[in-house]
């Protein structure tokens, strides 16, 4: 014990960021050991340690590596080492913005994009943890570290409340080790966050459906949606409207009554025509141009990633982007929505594909590509079990994985930046792979009994 206060003693006078984060994953560690359920409480505990420890050594390594490359991001004298260049300029923002509060950089001498950006929030925690500890780079990424480290307990929880206990170990262990979520929770990268605030209310939803809704569903399902709105503000609204949709599906999948049917009918009725009653409009006026809208917005993103070069890839029909980087020769027509949609969700669920690779990169993920195409397969296969069986739940999964895929599937135009962004729902994918695996565990084990037919 004494051995341990005096490491402990030294590593906070060496890096006392670096200290601070282990006793707060120690303490989380605990936390999570004092309120976790009894009958699965050694399961967690274990999980919980071998998906931080796995994170704390790959991401020791890759930062490492990163300081051996020299591959990081140089601003204002100061370098962050880091694998992605995104990743870096994250943190490095935060120490700036945070040299300002300390009043040793000029405001005025500052690129003041970079101050004012409000896109994301996500860079307050660097910015708090730079402020109070000093610019520590290892440090600051065993905070994303710890949120990857939760995101496989929330999967066993929600893969338990669907599809039982087989389908949740599986669900953790998947969760807990896919390269994806590993890579992405060693970096400062926003993908672990809203992957994690995603899983969380959509848990907090399945529950609600299965026990009633409580108190403290209420605090889930705030805290969830907080840490999205933190992320990535954009996605709050889509989040909550897709999730409204699947809850009132799962209603009517799991009780198909007439009133069911009757009440959902009458809460789309509203939707349609309230919506273009409220901006003073007929609906045959209002919804074109709400399509249209929203397609110019995408396709603009779906653009701006053109300019990226490298591993970009288009979508939509030539005549629909800019021309000469001005304006568009042409709107997007609606009865290319099938071919554009299809085309947009091959890209950004299946690529890179093996027989076209054009990078190291790109060879380095095919061992998780290939992975990740059969656990598509048995993510439908797990939706199409869970159907059967009537668990209406599983909504609460399919319809926002279908709306936020179709719209970064809309809107991503690289390859990858379609990989990276992908990590924010593997997640839900996997919960739904792993009850697809152990419905097929289920099956074998049940045709080899020799009086299963008795």
């Amino acid at each position: 014990m004494a051995g341990c206060g005096a490491a402990l003693a030294l590593l906070v006078m060496w890096s006392p960021g670096l200290a601070t984060m282990i006793m707060v994953l120690i303490a989380v560690g605990w936390l999570i050991r004092r309120w976790a359920p009894e009958a699965d409480r050694v399961f967690i505990v274990r999980l919980y340690a071998v998906a931080l420890a796995a994170r704390f050594l790959i991401g020791a390594a890759l930062h490492l590596w990163a300081m051996y490359q020299g591959k990081g991001y140089l601003m204002y004298g100061q370098e962050s080492f880091d694998i992605s260049g995104d990743s870096a300029y994250l943190s490095l923002r935060g120490w700036i913005i945070a040299q300002t509060w300390e009043g040793r950089f000029d405001r005025g001498a500052l690129d003041q994009g970079m101050l004012e950006d409000r896109t994301t929030w996500w860079v307050y925690p660097y910015i708090w943890f730079h402020y109070l500890f000093g610019f520590s780079q290892f440090a600051v990424k065993l905070f994303n570290g710890l949120l990857g480290a939760l995101l496989p307990l929330v999967a066993y929880a929600t893969a338990k409340a669907l599809g039982g206990l087989r389908s949740a170990k599986i669900s953790a262990w998947l969760v807990a080790l896919f390269p994806s979520t590993l890579l992405w929770s060693v970096t400062n990268l926003k993908e672990t966050p809203t992957a994690l605030g995603l899983a969380w209310v959509c848990w907090t939803v399945v529950r609600g459906l299965q026990r009633g809704v409580r108190p403290s569903s209420l605090l889930h399902g705030l805290g969830a949606l907080g840490l999205i709105w933190t992320a990535r503000p954009l996605l709050l609204m889509p989040v909550v409207a897709s999730l409204a949709i699947g809850w009132g599906i799962a209603l009517i999948v799991s009780r198909p009554t007439p009133v069911m049917i009757g009440i959902a009918a009458l809460l789309v009725m509203g939707v349609l025509g309230g919506l273009p009653l409220s901006a003073r409009t007929s609906p045959t006026q209002y919804w074109p141009k709400v399509v249209n809208r929203v397609m110019d917005e995408l396709v603009s993103r779906q653009w701006g990633h053109q300019l990226s070069g490298g591993s970009a890839y288009r979508i939509y029909d030539d005549v629909v982007y800019p021309v000469n980087d001005v304006g568009r020769a042409s709107t997007f027509r609606p009865r290319q929505i099938v071919g554009t949609l299809l085309m947009g969700w091959g890209y950004f669920l299946f690529s890179p594909v093996p027989w076209r690779v054009t990078s190291a990169l790109q060879a380095v993920a095919m061992p998780e590509v290939c992975l990740w195409y059969v656990l598509v397969g048995c993510a439908l296969l797990g939706t199409v079990h869970l159907l059967w069986r009537r668990c209406g739940a599983v909504m609460v999964l399919v319809v926002p994985l279908a709306v936020l895929t179709t719209m970064f599937a809309m809107s991503t135009g690289n390859m990858g930046v379609a990989f990276r962004h992908r990590g924010m729902f593997i997640p839900l994918y996997l919960t739904l792979s792993a009850v697809g695996l152990a419905a097929v565990w289920e099956r074998r084990a049940r045709h080899a009994d020799p009086l299963h037919l008795v």
